[in-house]
């Protein structure tokens, strides 16, 4: 797997974080996504202990003349310098871990005038798109950090481009921004939907990254100043509003879901999707506090029939679908499910299941085991029945029937595949 330009390794796990908590995806994205964070947290903590064990084979205070190989007689950085030791990287001529850990540092103790002023510096130089936009990346998304101000201003061309990765910093800064002086931000953001940096050529009005720098001013703004949130909305056609109210992560208030927000939700989302919507923001805490925050949510708020039944499914496929790598424990399904809609117990547990079957997590005859023991445990049959019935959409038999390597358990999987999908088969 490549590292990130300069091979930086505490950029690049800011930069993963950011990639992936700033945006809403779906789980499968999401899971891929902390995949390549749990990598590159190993990456960082392996460029560690190499770095610590070249620092212990020098003799103290001694300068390896390398690490000066990126700096000007004046003690700057050389870009040029930089930009051909990151071409090495890439074409795998190998790298000094230790030079590039000297590198970072450098690059930390910038001030953001310092920081402007190497951007400026990279601009000029004769670099290839890749590498010119690797090189800025870095520096934009430190000085996010340090002045987001000062970086959207200077980055305000990536403003609209979904893809960038400076875009992917910037947005996460401005959230941040927003919190400490959303009155700044809300200037600055105005500032530019006036010099029409927003201006979205796409024919999908969803598809504005506009609507996500609003997601996070407004959700900012709702608990003390409700009337500008609904006052920016009507800016906006009702497709674009969902857009903007979908990501509930911006809205919550310490990272959970408010009153405000599921009324806002009500009020300007699309209505046939104003469900589902709700239902994956008061189950979204499932992963890290387990099922009965989802049933606290539920009691808490005054959720209709259709929005509850959301919130159950929505509340199962978190559960069941573990981002983190965890394996959920699937036996606190059903009696959890039985408690919150026992018309729904059995439909539930299989739903976890299935989800836990095809998400990698293990393989499929374990799942089955677990199918075929909950089903046991609990008296209810029916449970592995229901598991079975859904099998045809996980792929063809003989695909399924590989995951298996006992015999006994594979000839009782097609069995009852057969007999629960017999109409599919047909």
């Amino acid at each position: 797997m490549k590292l990130p330009h300069l091979i930086a390794p505490l950029l690049a796990l800011a930069g993963s974080a950011a990639w992936i908590y700033s945006q809403q995806k779906p789980l499968a994205d999401l899971e891929e996504k902390t995949r390549i964070l749990q990598e590159r947290i190993t990456q960082v903590n392996s460029l560690r202990d190499n770095t610590a064990e070249s620092g212990r084979k020098g003799s103290p205070g001694s300068k390896n003349s390398q690490d000066t190989k990126f700096l000007l007689p004046d003690g700057s950085l050389d870009w040029k310098a930089i930009a051909e030791m990151t071409k090495e990287n890439r074409t795998g001529m190998g790298q000094d871990m230790r030079l590039m850990m000297r590198l970072q540092q450098k690059m930390m103790e910038m001030t953001p005038e310092d920081i402007t002023e190497n951007i400026a510096k990279i601009r000029a130089l004769d670099l290839t798109d890749e590498i010119r936009n690797g090189l800025e990346s870095q520096l934009i998304m430190l000085l996010s950090q340090k002045d987001p101000e000062a970086a959207m201003d200077l980055a305000s061309a990536s403003l609209n481009t979904k893809s960038s990765q400076q875009s992917w910093h910037l947005k996460h800064a401005f959230g941040e921004w927003t919190k400490k002086d959303p009155a700044a931000a809300m200037a600055w953001m105005d500032k530019q939907v006036e010099a029409g940096t927003f201006v979205s050529k796409s024919l999908d009005p969803s598809d504005n990254p506009r609507l996500e720098f609003e997601t996070r001013l407004m959700g900012s703004l709702l608990q003390d100043d409700p009337a500008t949130v609904r006052k920016r909305l009507d800016q906006f056609s009702k497709v674009e509003q969902h857009r903007i109210l979908q990501d509930h992560n911006q809205w919550g208030k310490g990272g959970k879901v408010t009153k405000e927000y599921l009324d806002l939700v009500r009020e300007r989302g699309t209505e046939d999707l104003v469900p589902s919507l709700i239902g994956d923001a008061v189950s979204s805490q499932v992963q890290r506090e387990g099922l009965a925050s989802a049933s606290k949510a539920i009691a808490d708020f005054n959720l209709t029939p259709a929005e509850r039944k959301e919130a159950l499914d929505s509340a199962v496929d978190n559960f069941s679908r573990r981002w983190d790598g965890t394996k959920p424990d699937l036996t606190e399904v059903y009696p959890w499910a039985e408690k919150e809609d026992p018309d729904r117990a059995v439909e539930l547990t299989a739903r976890a299941l299935n989800n836990q079957s095809n998400r990698g997590q293990e393989n499929l005859q374990s799942t089955f085991e677990s199918a075929n023991e909950i089903a046991t445990s609990t008296g209810k049959p029916e449970i592995l029945q229901e598991f079975m019935k859904d099998r045809h959409k996980y792929g063809d038999l003989d695909q399924q029937l590989s995951q298996f390597k006992d015999e006994k358990l594979r000839d009782e999987f097609k069995a009852l595949y057969e007999e629960a999908n017999s109409d599919e088969t047909e």
